[in-house]
């Protein structure tokens, strides 16, 4: 992830057969990933370029933070550039001191901002097992700590040798592959959110190095619709939250009132207190023998009679 970042070759992480090749399902939107490789940028350059959304580097190493990353966070917003933010994940390292470092240079998460983005072109000579267990623990922290769901980038050969196909459909996939066409993705996912096509770009306001070159599969709007998939912690229970999934923010949900039982009724009565329709207001009048039907007839007319003079 980004230009000139080490010896690593593209194809390593990304190049593959046409077996798995994925095209995009519309509009696309053009974007960048930069890191300290690109030196002093000159960001309202880069707005004129016509580049939508940039993803800046925090860091590459538990104890190698990118200097970069607090200047190119404030210019890429301040020129109207959606940002966002990534971290190189180190599998053989502190997983959630990584993680920290990671929420505590991003900060409070903003409106707009753009998910977080893991890095995972690293194995640390740890097993398959063992790295997807840690991706998963940065992962779930991560989206825990901000709200928003975390995008994966990778490369097919990487994630299908390395990781050995590990599940994590659960999350969105930039894929690393360099080409000019659709990129092969790695099984299991069937789609990809962001496709990197290049690290061989040139762009106005970037002198020193090339930069990545990104394809969002969607349009601006479908780009800032995935930053807001969850947004829990913020207060207000969204359409897409539940109180399993983020009590903090939505109430436990009232039980359902037994359909044999209306507001004001005791669980043992078998009708309502009430009866709109009977004339008497809920007085009851039960039939009597000999003269007590008399009595009750002659309560019930002057009960009418009252109402029609306005006493009840």
């Amino acid at each position: 992830m980004a230009a000139c970042r080490d010896a690593a070759a593209p194809d390593e992480i990304g190049h593959a057969s046409s077996a798995a090749e994925v095209c995009s399902t519309g509009a696309t939107t053009f974007g960048i990933d930069v890191s300290r490789y690109q030196g002093d940028i000159d960001w309202a350059q880069l707005a004129g370029a016509d580049v939508k959304f940039a993803y800046i580097q925090i860091s590459r190493k538990i104890d190698d933070i990118d200097a970069k990353f607090d200047f190119n966070w404030q210019q890429a917003k301040s020129v109207g550039i959606l940002r966002g933010a990534y971290q190189r994940f180190q599998p053989d390292e502190d997983v959630l001191g990584q993680a920290d470092i990671f929420l505590e240079k991003l900060g409070a998460f903003e409106e707009g901002d753009l998910p977080p983005m893991l890095d995972v072109e690293d194995s640390g000579n740890l097993s398959a097992a063992t790295i997807a267990a840690n991706v998963r623990q940065w992962l779930e922290y991560v989206e825990a700590a901000t709200g928003v769901r975390p995008i994966i980038y990778t490369g097919r050969f990487f994630w299908r040798d390395t990781l050995e196909s590990a599940d994590f459909t659960d999350y969105p996939l930039w894929i690393a592959h360099y080409t000019t066409g659709c990129p092969n993705i790695p099984t299991p996912w069937s789609e990809w959110a962001l496709h990197q096509y290049s690290s061989m770009a040139v762009l106005p306001g970037i002198t020193e190095n090339t930069v990545d070159v990104n394809h969002f599969n969607g349009t601006v709007d479908d780009l800032l619709a995935l930053a807001a998939w969850r947004r829990c912690g913020n207060d207000t229970c969204d359409p897409e939250e539940s109180n399993a999934d983020c009590p903090q923010d939505c109430e436990p949900a009232e039980p359902a009132p037994d359909a044999g039982v209306q507001p004001g009724a005791d669980a043992g009565d078998e009708s309502p207190d009430t009866d709109p329709s009977d004339s008497t207001g809920g007085c009851s009048v039960t039939p009597a023998s000999g003269s007590g039907w008399i009595l009750a007839l002659f309560a019930l007319l002057g009960l009418s009679r009252r109402r029609g003079r306005g006493w009840a």
